[in-house]
C-alpha cells in the first residue's frame, strides 16, 4: 500500500479525532482482516492473569490501561522495555518469551516470518469497529490481523532556536558537526536514522536503497561522527542533554518536545525534505497463555479515554476514531497543525515502511558505530 492511499480520507467530522491518521470511522469490517476463532483457548479465569509485555518505556503509564486495571484488580502486567524495534525484535530472538509486544507496521512482517506472533481474535475487541481502517491494513499480513493499531506520531529534527540558526531546515543539519561540534546527539536505531540518511543524501526510496545510496549514507555519517556528541539509547537521557545545553540539534518524537518545552527554547521542525512517520500497535505472542487478558489489555488500550490521555501527554496519535477534538490540548493542535485534515497527505510526511533489506542497512550502522 502506498502512503498516499494508506492516508487517502484522513478528516476531522463531527469533533472526532484528527489523529486517528485516515480512512474516517470504523466499520467493523477490519479492512478485510479474516477473523481468528479462539473457541479452543481455555477461558479467561483459567489464565495465569499475568501479563508479560514487551514495550517502550512511558507506555506502562495506567491511564492508558486503566480499563484492564479496573477489570482486574490486582493482575498488574510485567513490562519489559527496549528503546527501538530492532532492539525488540532482537531481544525475542534472543530467547525473550511475552504475551503482548508493541512492534511499529514497518516491522510486523518480520515477526511474522520469524514465526514470533500470531493473529488477534478481533471479535473480542469491543473497540475494533472504531479503529481507523487504514491503519488496520497495515497491520495485516495475508489477509489476518497480526497488530492491533494503538498510537502513530512524526520523527523530526528538534533543535534549540536560542543556539542554532538553520536557515532551511534539511535533514544535513543533523550532519553537521562541524559548525555544531559535539552538540549533535543521533538516535541509535538502524531502520530511521539510515532513512534519514537518505533523505539527506537525496537517495530515490530512503526505506529501500540500492548498495550505492546505503555507502553513500555510511560515508556521510562516518564523515560526521568525530564531532558528534553520542548515540542515544534512553529518550529521558537525550531529554536531559537537550534541556541541560550538552545537546542542541536531535533527532525526536512529539513527546520529546512537549517534555522540554516549557525548560528551553525548542523547535519542532518540518525539514525541506519531509517528516517522519510512525505507526505502532499490539502483536500477541504465539502461544501466550494469557490469550483472553491478552485481548483485554489491548482493548483497554485502544479506548476512546487512553487514546485522548494519548494526544494530550505524549501528542501521539490514536487509532480510535471516537475520540474528541475538543478534550485535546489546543495548544498541540496549533503547533502540529492538527487542524488540517489533509495533514499526513502531504508530500512532506513519510511512514516508515517494511523494508526487505533491513540486514544491509543494519550491517551499515554497526560499521558507522565502529568506525
Amino acid at each position: 500500500m502506498t502512503r498516499a492511499g494508506f492516508l487517502k480520507g484522513a478528516a476531522v467530522l463531527g469533533g472526532t479525532a484528527w489523529l486517528s491518521a485516515c480512512g474516517g470511522g470504523g466499520d467493523g469490517s477490519g479492512g478485510g482482516a479474516t477473523p481468528v476463532p479462539s473457541a479452543k483457548r481455555p477461558p479467561i479465569g483459567d489464565e495465569p492473569g499475568t501479563l508479560a509485555i514487551l514495550d517502550y518505556a512511558g507506555y506502562e503509564t495506567k491511564a492508558l490501561w486503566k480499563g484492564y486495571a479496573e477489570e482486574f484488580p490486582g493482575k498488574t502486567p510485567k513490562w519489559t522495555f527496549y528503546n527501538s524495534d530492532a532492539e525488540a525484535l532482537s531481544k525475542v530472538l534472543g530467547g525473550y518469551k511475552g504475551d503482548v509486544s508493541h512492534p511499529c507496521s514497518g516491522y510486523v512482517q518480520s515477526w511474522v516470518d520469524a514465526d514470533l506472533i500470531e493473529p488477534w481474535d478481533t471479535s473480542l475487541l469491543t473497540n475494533f469497529p472504531n479503529l481507523n481502517p487504514g491503519l488496520l491494513k497495515r497491520g495485516q499480513v495475508n489477509g489476518k490481523q497480526y497488530q492491533i493499531p494503538s498510537d502513530w506520531g512524526f520523527i523530526s529534527l528538534m533543535y534549540r532556536s536560542d543556539k542554532v540558526d538553520p536557515g532551511e531546515l534539511s535533514w544535513n543539519l543533523m550532519f553537521d558537526s562541524k559548525t555544531y561540534p559535539g552538540k549533535i546527539t543521533w538516535y541509535d536505531n538502524p531502520s530511521d536514522m539510515m532513512a534519514i540518511g537518505g533523505f539527506a543524501v537525496g537517495a530515490d526510496k530512503p526505506f529501500q536503497m540500492t548498495a550505492e545510496e546505503i555507502d553513500a549514507v555510511k560515508a556521510k555519517f562516518i564523515e560526521a561522527k568525530p564531532n558528534v556528541r553520542n548515540f542515544w539509547n534512553s529518550q529521558s537521557g537525550m531529554q536531559q542533554d537537550f534541556a541541560s545545553g550538552n545537546a542542541w540539534i536531535t533527532y525526536a518524537w512529539p513527546s520529546d518536545w512537549l517534555a522540554v518545552r516549557e525548560k528551553v527554547q525548542s523547535v519542532y521542525g518540518t525539514p525541506k525534505e519531509g517528516r517522519l512517520a510512525f505507526d505502532c500497535g499490539f502483536s500477541l505472542f504465539k502461544g501466550s497463555k494469557n490469550y483472553h487478558h491478552a485481548h483485554k489489555y489491548v482493548d483497554s488500550w485502544v479506548s476512546p479515554s487512553a487514546g485522548e490521555w494519548l494526544l494530550n501527554n505524549f501528542a501521539y496519535g490514536t487509532s480510535n476514531t471516537k475520540v474528541d477534538l475538543g478534550n485535546v490540548s489546543k495548544s498541540l493542535v496549533k503547533a502540529f497543525k492538527l487542524e488540517d485534515p489533509g495533514l499526513l497527505d502531504s508530500a512532506d510526511v513519510h511512514v516508515l515502511e517494511h523494508n526487505p533489506n533491513q540486514a544491509a542497512y543494519d550491517k551499515a550502522w554497526r560499521e558507522i558505530k565502529a568506525a
